[in-house]
């Protein structure tokens, strides 16, 4: 299910209380790392998103989380409104566009680097540069390993897909002597 208008709001609020405290930074780093706690954990997941447990009861789920992963009062704040105003089920589409907006707020953009086998430093470092080149922002660079790709590249950035693999390749002929 998607909150996307419930999830544009609060990451509106978030983004602007965020940014008169000038912990812009720091609340994404925190909301992305409490968002991944939660979305690893079923139990903890479905207990925060019920609509049938009181938000007294998530309250101390979320106090006592936001204490071991130190949250600031910022955030945890936050999620305790987010809590009594039962809102805790768009936990993982309000943290996506807190992501964005921030990204959007400091100019960056992310893109993902798909190769078969580990990519050098220099590859993954002119990769970025020329996207960064190429699209005017700074680009934060995640890389991932599928072997499934047999060689070549993939990249995904601001929802293209480039396919420089040798597995993309191969469907493009494919697709060529079946047409």
């Amino acid at each position: 299910m998607s909150y996307g208008s419930l999830a544009r709001r609060y990451s509106r609020a978030l983004l602007e209380l965020s940014k008169e405290q000038g912990v812009l930074a720091q609340t994404q780093a925190e909301l992305e790392s409490f968002a991944g706690i939660v979305l690893q954990n079923h139990q903890l997941k479905d207990f925060l998103a019920s609509f049938e447990i009181v938000a007294e009861k998530k309250h101390k789920v979320i106090e006592a989380l936001a204490a071991h992963i130190q949250l600031s009062p910022l955030l945890m704040n936050f999620l305790l409104l987010l809590a009594q105003k039962d809102r805790l089920a768009a936990l993982a589409d309000i943290a996506r566009e807190f992501t964005r907006l921030v990204d959007m707020e400091l100019g960056q953009t992310r893109a993902t680097l798909v190769s078969a086998t580990p990519t050098s430093v220099e590859v993954t470092e002119s990769v970025r540069r020329a996207l960064e080149a190429k699209s005017k922002k700074t680009v934060l660079l995640n890389s991932e390993i599928d072997p499934e790709i047999l060689g070549g590249l993939l990249l995904k950035m601001e929802g293209g897909l480039w396919d420089a693999s040798i597995k993309g390749a191969l469907r493009r002929m494919k697709e060529q002597m079946l047409s």
